[in-house]
C-alpha cells in the first residue's frame, strides 16, 4: 500500500491492485428482492358525488321558496354564498369526469377503460376491473383475491365517503330546521331560536361543501401524480396507510414485508390510476420481498500488471449463501437496505461460479476466464464519494491535493481513499470529495488463479520440413519448355451480326456517295451546241467589211441547269 502523508492528518491512500485477479468488489450492504406487489384497490364513484350536490342545490332552491319575504331577505347572503359554492364544486366535479371518446378507440374488448398515468396496461386494468366487480359484493372491511395478489380496502373508500355522509346527514337536519322554521306553533313567528338554528344549519352545510371542495382538489392532485414512482402523501392518509400495512400482516409472513416507517412507505409504493366509466380507480401497490435476505455487491473492473482482467455478466451481484443473482443497475435504497426487482432475466442460480467463490473467500474450482484489456489513457470509477478505483496505464504524473499540493508519476491500477475536501487531479479528470457520502466497504482479494485466452489455446507442435523432394520437383519445372497456346480462331456468335451490319453499312454509304459525285460532275459540264454554216452566205459574209461582221457575231451565254 501507498500511503502519501499530509499535513494535519490528512492523507490520500492509494492502495496497489496490480496483483489481484481483474476485479474488484465493492460491498454495497444488504438487499431485499421484491418477488411481486400486492395492490390495494380505491373506486370513487363521480356520479354519487353529482347526485348529491344537485339534491343540496334542489333542496335549498325549496327552502328559498318556502320563506317569507321577511325572512328570505334574513338569510339571502348565507344562500347565495352557498349556491355559489356549489357551483363552484360542480364544475370542478365535471372537470375530473373524463372526457367522452369513441367506443372505438377503446380497444378490441370494447371496454370504457381509460388509463390517465399512461403507466398503465390495458390487461392490468381489466384485471382491477373484474377484481372491483367480484370484491365489492364481499361485505368485511376488506377482502382478498389472493391469487391475483388484490385487495379492497373499504376503509380506504370510507375515508372518501365520510365527506357525502355528513352532506346528507345535514340534509335532513336542514329539512328539519326549516319544519321548525316554519312551524307557527311551535315557536312564535319571529322567535330568534328558530331564526339562529336554521342560520346554524345552513353553515354546517357550507362547511361541507367546502370539506367536498377540498375533496375533489385532492382527487385532482392524486390524479396528477399517479403516474410519480412514489406515492405523494396527499393521496393517502397515514390512518388509512397505517390500516393497509396492518392488513399486509394478516395476508404475508413478517419476513415478506419491509421493516419501514410509517412515512417511509409513501417512498415505495407505486400509484396508478385510470377511468372506469364515470369511476375514478387508484390502484397502490406494495412490494412484498423473498423471505431471503441478500448482500448486494458492485463489481468493478480492475486490470491487473498482465492487463488482465474479469468481465462479469452484470455489474451488480447478490449473494445469499449459494444463491446468487446478477443485477443490471443499482437498486433504490430505502432506509438501510436496498430494494430490487426480480427480472425474468435475472433468475437466481443456485450454483455459485468463479466470482462469487472469489468474494466468498474460496479457492474457485476452476480457473476464472479473463480478458485482456488495453486502455490508452487513465480512467477512473466512483464506488462512493471517499472511494474510487483509478487505472493509470502510463507513466503519468498525478496530483494530490489536501491543505497543501504534492505531485508524483504514477502507473498501475490503485483503489484511492480521498479524504474530505481533498482531490487527486490528472490531465483526463479530477476527483474530489466534498459531501463524503459513504456506501459500502471494498473487498480486498489476493491474487487468485485465473486463465487468459492466449493460455487456452493449445501449444503448437511445428516439425521440420523435407526440402529435397520440393527442390527436384523444382528442377522438373524450369527443365520443361514452355507452352505456347494459340489463341483461339473461334468467332462468337454475337460477332458475326455485328460485323456484318458494318460491311453493309459502308458499301451503301459507298454507293450514296458514288452516286452523288456522278450528279455533280453531270452538272458541271458546259453543253456543246452544233453550228453548221450556210454557203450562200458564207461568201456574203466575206464581203462584208470587218466591222459589220463583228457586230452580227452571236452572243453565247452558259446556262447551269
Amino acid at each position: 500500500m501507498l500511503t502519501f502523508s499530509l499535513t494535519w492528518a490528512q492523507e490520500i491512500n492509494l492502495e496497489r491492485l496490480d496483483n489481484g485477479p481483474g476485479l474488484l468488489p465493492f460491498k454495497l450492504g444488504p438487499m431485499q428482492l421484491i418477488t411481486h406487489y400486492h395492490t390495494f384497490l380505491q373506486n370513487i364513484e363521480l356520479t354519487h358525488i353529482d347526485n348529491n350536490i344537485n339534491e343540496i342545490r334542489t333542496q335549498l332552491n325549496k327552502a328559498l321558496d318556502r320563506l317569507d319575504n321577511y325572512t328570505s331577505t334574513l338569510y339571502e347572503l348565507q344562500l347565495d354564498n352557498l349556491h355559489s359554492k356549489l357551483n363552484k364544486a360542480s364544475s370542478h366535479l365535471q372537470s375530473l369526469k373524463p372526457n367522452r371518446f369513441k367506443r372505438g378507440l377503446v380497444d378490441g374488448f370494447g371496454t370504457v377503460i381509460k388509463s390517465i398515468t399512461g403507466n398503465l396496461d390495458h390487461s392490468d386494468a381489466i384485471r382491477y376491473d373484474n377484481a372491483l366487480k367480484a370484491l365489492n359484493d364481499n361485505q368485511q372491511q376488506i377482502v382478498i383475491e389472493q391469487n391475483h395478489h388484490i385487495s379492497l380496502s373499504k376503509d380506504l373508500m370510507n375515508e372518501h365517503t365520510k365527506i357525502i355522509t355528513k352532506l346528507v346527514e345535514n340534509q335532513a337536519q336542514l329539512n328539519e330546521s326549516l319544519h321548525i322554521l316554519l312551524d307557527a306553533d311551535k315557536y312564535k313567528k319571529y322567535n330568534l331560536i328558530k331564526f339562529a338554528k336554521f342560520s346554524q344549519i345552513l353553515q354546517i352545510i357550507s362547511n361541507n361543501v367546502d370539506s367536498l371542495l377540498s375533496e375533489l382538489s385532492r382527487l385532482e392532485n392524486a390524479i396528477a401524480l399517479s403516474g410519480q414512482p412514489r406515492t405523494h402523501h396527499s393521496m393517502l392518509g397515514t390512518e388509512t396507510l397505517g390500516n393497509m400495512i396492518r392488513k399486509l400482516g394478516t395476508i404475508y409472513d413478517k419476513n415478506q414485508l419491509l421493516d419501514l416507517e410509517i412515512r417511509e412507505y409513501y417512498d415505495i409504493m407505486k400509484p396508478l390510476a385510470y377511468y372506469n366509466g364515470n369511476q375514478i380507480v387508484f390502484a397502490f401497490k406494495f412490494p412484498i420481498t423473498s423471505p431471503q435476505k441478500f448482500l448486494l455487491y458492485k463489481l468493478v473492473i480492475v486490470p491487473n500488471k498482465n492487463r488482465q482482467a474479469i468481465i462479469p455478466s452484470f455489474p451488480f451481484l447478490a449473494i445469499t449463501g449459494n444463491i446468487h443473482v446478477y443485477i443490471e443497475a443499482e437498486c433504490p435504497k430505502v432506509a438501510s437496505e436496498y430494494l430490487c426487482e426480480e427480472k425474468l432475466n435475472h433468475q437466481m442460480k443456485t450454483q455459485p461460479d468463479c466470482i462469487c467463490d472469489i468474494i466468498g473467500g474460496r479457492t474457485p474450482e476452476k480457473s476464472c476466464s479473463t480478458i485482456t484489456i488495453s486502455l490508452t489513457k487513465p480512467a477512473m470509477e466512483k464506488l462512493d464519494d471517499r472511494r474510487y478505483a483509478v487505472v493509470i496505464p502510463k507513466a503519468t504524473q498525478v496530483q494530490l491535493i489536501c491543505e497543501r499540493e504534492e505531485s508524483m508519476i504514477l502507473a498501475g491500477s490503485f483503489l484511492a481513499t480521498i479524504p474530505h475536501n481533498c482531490k487527486l487531479r490528472t490531465e483526463e479528470f479530477t476527483i474530489a470529495n466534498m459531501n463524503d457520502h459513504i456506501q459500502g466497504q471494498p473487498i480486498k482479494i489476493s491474487n487468485v488463479p485465473t486463465e487468459t485466452e492466449e493460455l487456452t489455446m493449445p501449444p503448437l507442435k511445428i516439425n521440420a520440413i523435407d526440402l529435397k523432394k520440393l527442390h527436384s520437383i523444382q528442377d522438373r519445372i524450369e527443365s520443361q519448355k514452355p507452352i505456347h497456346i494459340e489463341p483461339p480462331s473461334t468467332i462468337y456468335h454475337t460477332t458475326i451480326p455485328f460485323y456484318s451490319t458494318i460491311l453493309a453499312m459502308l458499301i451503301l454509304g459507298a454507293i450514296l456517295s458514288y452516286r452523288i459525285y456522278i450528279r455533280r460532275r453531270r452538272q458541271m459540264k458546259i453543253p456543246d451546241e452544233a453550228t453548221y454554216a450556210d454557203p450562200e452566205t458564207s461568201e456574203a459574209r466575206k464581203s462584208q467589211p470587218a466591222s459589220q461582221d463583228q457586230s452580227k457575231l452571236s452572243t453565247i451565254f452558259h446556262l447551269k441547269i
